[in-house]
Order: C-alpha cells, then sequence, then structure tokens
C-alpha cells in the first residue's frame, strides 16, 4: 500500500519546476514531479527539440494556485501545454484550467498522454518500443 501526502507545513503555491535553458515562451504543465521529469525524458527521446527548450511545472496534485504564480513569475510565456493524467479527474481539470487560461489570453495546448494513464506510463511503454527496435 502506498501513502503519500504533503510535509505539514508545505505551500503548494510553490512547485516543483525544472527551468528552461532559454527565455522559453511555453511551460508544460504535469501532475506529479515524476510525470515531469517523464516529459523531459520523452522529449530528449523524441528528438524533436531540446528537452530544456520549455519549463516543466509539477503540481503534486490538481491544484491552480502554482500554476497561476509560475505564470505570474514568468510573463514571457505565453503557451501552455496541460499535461494531466488521462483519467477523469485529470481530464476534468484539464477543462476547468484551459478555460481560466485561455480566458486570460494564453495559448493553451490539452496534451494528455498519448499512452497509458500518466506520462510516466507513457515512458515506459516508449521505452520498451524503443528497446523492442534495437
Amino acid at each position: 500500500m502506498q501513502f503519500r501526502r504533503d510535509i505539514p507545513g508545505s505551500k503548494k503555491i510553490y512547485p516543483f519546476y525544472i527551468q528552461a535553458s532559454t527565455k522559453a515562451d511555453t511551460v508544460e504543465v504535469y501532475e506529479a514531479p515524476i510525470d515531469a521529469m517523464s516529459g523531459a525524458t520523452l522529449r530528449q527521446y523524441k528528438h524533436d527539440s531540446p528537452w530544456r527548450s520549455v519549463h516543466y511545472l509539477a503540481l503534486g496534485g490538481l491544484n491552480h494556485q502554482p500554476i497561476d504564480y509560475f505564470l505570474q513569475q514568468h510573463p514571457e510565456v505565453k503557451r501552455v501545454s496541460l499535461c494531466f493524467d488521462r483519467d477523469d479527474p485529470g481530464r476534468n481539470f484539464t477543462k476547468t484550467v484551459a478555460k481560466r487560461l485561455a480566458e486570460r489570453g494564453y495559448i493553451v495546448q490539452d496534451a494528455p498522454p498519448a499512452i497509458g494513464k500518466d506520462y510516466n506510463d507513457y515512458l515506459l511503454a516508449a521505452r520498451r518500443l524503443i528497446s523492442m527496435e534495437r
């Protein structure tokens, strides 16, 4: 059985964050740090752009406060890619956040994982495919 909880006194406004290496205009937002790291790894596998060409943000759940704080601190960001889980809570949260951000003028992309429930599942499936090709 897994037991997960927040440390008393932790502030959800401060998310897990991997900064882009350049002044990026895009942030990819995930539910959990493992998913953000998996998204970064998938970008490396795809070779479509440098993995540090975007910001990676993990909320530690489904909470809009870290997104708002991040965007406030990074006015250069104009594009938000929502990479939430492919389950009912993730899909519902995507709709809510996408609407809020679009109303504020952001370009929003809905980007659930192509395979599996979350981006870590997607990464594991991609790794299996890559190893089978070798």
